[in-house]
């Protein structure tokens, strides 16, 4: 990406015959191929998000696993809820913010816009394509729908989860005393058949 601004200064010196990057005559000519890049990066992150979407709505391939465990009185999932739903979010996150690696060209030119330091901050402030791609309703609605499938798998995964509760009475049995005191009745093995079956 920064090579296209020196490729299109030459370009300039060959139409204009001076230093091109900062030309009036080129301004148009810039602007153009900046609208191009901002389509074409709005265009990619569009891609990810539509596939990033399909994988998580694609039932047949699973994205990752998780582990069920008697948490006693409960069953949770391990990793947490949270910790996936951290996971998830910063990796589309990282989607989107991947347009802070394009600084834009400083206005009318095809020059990139430095850094800027402001006084009390660490991080300088860039200029880059990611406000303006971050705020097109193609984007908007893509990022709405991911966080729609992240919530619905949630909202499964809860329900599932529920249905094991109805089996808490029998892991919060005391299993010694309620072996020995069943042992001391001598059932028979039709008994100890239909006991195991609970």
């Amino acid at each position: 990406y920064a090579t296209i601004g020196p490729l299109l200064s030459k370009v300039g010196v060959n139409v204009v015959g001076a230093d091109a990057s900062q030309s009036k005559q080129m301004r148009a000519y810039f602007h153009h191929w900046e609208l191009c890049i901002f389509r074409a990066l709005g265009d990619l992150v569009q891609a990810n998000l539509r596939s990033a979407l399909q994988c998580m709505t694609d039932a047949s391939t699973p994205l990752f696993s998780v582990d069920v465990v008697l948490s006693n009185p409960d069953v949770a999932i391990s990793p947490t809820a949270s910790e996936v739903h951290q996971l998830l979010s910063r990796f589309f996150r990282n989607i989107v913010e991947s347009l802070k690696s394009f600084p834009r060209w400083a206005h009318g030119t095809c020059e990139l816009t430095p850094p800027l330091y402001s006084d009390g901050q660490e991080e300088p402030i860039i200029f880059s394509f990611y406000d303006d791609v971050t705020r097109e309703e193609r984007i908007l609605e893509l990022v709405n729908a991911l966080d729609g499938v992240i919530y619905g798998m949630f909202e499964r995964c809860s329900r599932s989860l529920r249905q094991w509760r109805k089996f808490v009475p029998l892991w919060q049995l005391e299993r010694t005393h309620t072996v020995q005191k069943f042992a001391a009745r001598r059932p028979g093995s039709v008994q100890f058949d239909s006991k195991l079956r609970f």
